[in-house]
């Protein structure tokens, strides 16, 4: 039977370490065992082989491996390959995946999401593993690394990467007939679908956009340029309805975007409710902030789905060019 790759790893540097109560570092994490070989496929649908987080998660493993003495193997995936089967049969070690995507693989493990809502998938029975991928990530995390090498891997691809998705063709036609950067569109769609075509969620929302409209099937839905059509022409209605609450266009924006996910009756209730309490209604985060006495309404998705979208339109604005 194959051993795991990281069977050993870390059990005497984190006894170490509890004994003299001191925090743990990267390096004080990685113990000096003879080179095995970690094979690693990024799997993520709809985003470029050379797109922005495939490369980020190749960054942060090379990191990894480092940082444990491991040589690192990437496959590169095939459209018609399933890599769970890989992983589950003992080809693959380690396998990249939108946190979307892993909670529908049964069967399997994965690490805590990144900022990118990427994880890292190991089979079922290496919990053990998991936790030594969780306790590197969360060093990561708490000593800024994986900030700073998502910062000079910016720097370093600059404006040479050019494909967001494969459907950058049917989200520039839209965002240009929208007044739209191509650049924010894109980003809406990413935290909609991950650019999954074939996305279906549990309310029924369809494709790119996440559409749900009885007038049209669920094949009309699932093609692209259909898809991302109606959501556009949606999009234009809500920019139009809140064209005048927002103090100025980015709160115009923040508006459409909040009403996008939730719906324009809630957004419109969280404005009366702000107007009721005195608050001004024409700024966000004013909303957000009395949104917890909004009766019926939640909001927490809401307020992190604005938040996300414009962090990742600003991400890609660094890196694509326009």
């Amino acid at each position: 039977m194959r051993h795991p790759v990281w069977k050993y790893i870390l059990v005497t540097a984190l006894v170490a370490a509890a004994a003299l109560s001191m925090p743990l570092t990267t390096r004080q994490l990685a113990l000096e065992y003879p080179p095995q070989t970690l094979r690693c496929v990024i799997d993520l649908k709809g985003e470029p082989v050379r797109g922005l987080t495939v490369g980020m998660n190749k960054i942060i493993l090379r990191e990894f491996a480092d940082d444990h003495a491991l040589k690192l193997e990437f496959i590169t995936p095939a459209d018609t390959a399933d890599y769970l089967d890989s992983l589950l049969e003992g080809a693959v070690d380690l396998l990249v995946m939108y946190r979307a995507d892993s909670l529908h693989a049964d069967g399997f493990i994965s690490t805590i999401p990144f900022r990118d809502s990427t994880v890292w998938v190991l089979r079922d029975d290496r919990h053990a593993e998991t936790r030594r991928l969780n306790a590197w990530i969360a060093v990561m995390n708490g000593n800024g690394g994986i900030r700073k090498m998502d910062r000079n891997y910016k720097r370093r691809v600059g404006s040479s990467l050019t494909s967001i998705s494969p459907y950058d063709a049917i989200v520039k036609k839209n965002a240009a007939e929208m007044g739209w950067d191509w650049r924010l569109l894109s980003a809406m769609i990413y935290h909609e679908s991950k650019f999954i075509n074939e996305s279906c969620s549990d309310r029924g929302a369809v494709g790119l956009m996440q559409i749900r409209n009885d007038r049209y099937s669920v094949d009309t839905l699932l093609d692209p340029a259909v898809n991302v059509s109606i959501g556009t022409k949606y999009l234009t209605y809500l920019s139009g309805m809140f064209a005048e609450h927002g103090a100025d266009s980015l709160e115009c924006l923040k508006f459409a975007l909040a009403a996008y996910n939730c719906g324009e009756g809630n957004v419109l209730k969280c404005i009366r409710t702000a107007e009721e309490k005195g608050v001004d209604p024409t700024r966000w985060d004013n909303i957000v902030s009395i949104i917890p006495e909004v009766p019926g309404f939640h909001g927490k998705q809401t307020i992190a789905y604005v938040r996300e979208v414009l962090d990742t339109y600003e991400e890609y604005s660094e890196v694509y060019p326009r």
